[in-house]
C-alpha cells in the first residue's frame, strides 16, 4: 500500500513537472515573438559584448596587420565555426534559445545537428549580408553571428550570463570583451 501511494504521488508530481515544462516552453516561445517584434531595434542599441578570436579590440592605428590576419581566419571558417557551435551548444544546456535565420521564424532549442548546420551555413559562405540570430529565452539577450566576421556579438547580456559565456569560450581559445 505504501509503495502504491508513493508511486502515485511520484507519478502526479512528474506529470505536473512535465506540464509546467511544456507550458514554460510555450510561454517562452510566445514571449520571445512578442518581445522580439516590439524590441529588436531597441535591443541592438543595448550594451553589447563581443566573443572573438582576439582578447581585445584592435585600435584603428595599430601597427599590426589586422585585416590580413582576419582574412586568414575567415579562410579557415570551419575551425571557427566548430568553436561557435560548441560554445552555443554548451550554453543551450543552461538556457533555452531560439534560433532564426531571417529574424521572423524561430526554432526553440534546435537539435544540436540543426544548430551546427545553421551556423555552418552562415559561417561557410552563407547568404551575403546575412546574420544568424540566437535569442536566449528569459535572458532577453540576442546573439548575432555575421557571415563575414570572426566574432559573435551578445546584446544585453546579464553579468551572470557573461560569467557563464566567459567560462564556455575559454577552452575554445576565444575571448569576451566590451568595445
Amino acid at each position: 500500500m505504501w509503495k502504491s501511494k508513493t508511486l502515485l504521488i511520484l507519478s502526479l508530481v512528474w506529470r505536473s513537472v512535465c506540464q509546467m515544462k511544456r507550458k514554460n516552453m510555450y510561454l517562452c516561445k510566445v514571449e520571445i515573438k512578442m518581445w522580439m517584434m516590439e524590441n529588436v531595434s531597441e535591443l541592438l542599441e543595448k550594451p553589447y559584448w563581443v566573443v572573438d578570436i582576439l582578447p581585445k579590440q584592435v585600435p584603428k592605428d595599430s601597427a599590426g596587420q589586422y585585416f590580413k590576419v582576419e582574412q586568414y581566419f575567415l579562410k579557415r571558417r570551419p575551425a571557427l565555426c566548430e568553436k561557435f557551435v560548441r560554445v552555443l551548444l554548451k550554453l543551450n544546456c543552461y538556457v533555452d534559445m531560439e534560433v532564426s535565420e531571417d529574424g521572423e521564424s524561430w526554432t526553440l532549442n534546435p537539435a544540436p545537428e540543426a544548430l551546427e548546420q545553421a551556423i555552418s551555413a552562415y559561417m561557410n559562405g552563407g547568404p551575403t549580408n546575412a546574420m544568424l540570430y540566437v535569442f536566449l529565452c528569459f535572458e532577453k539577450t540576442l546573439i548575432v553571428i555575421d557571415w563575414d566576421s570572426t566574432n559573435m556579438t551578445l546584446y544585453n547580456p546579464s553579468e551572470t550570463l557573461l560569467d557563464l559565456v566567459r567560462q564556455l569560450v575559454m577552452p575554445e581559445g576565444l575571448y569576451v570583451w566590451k568595445p
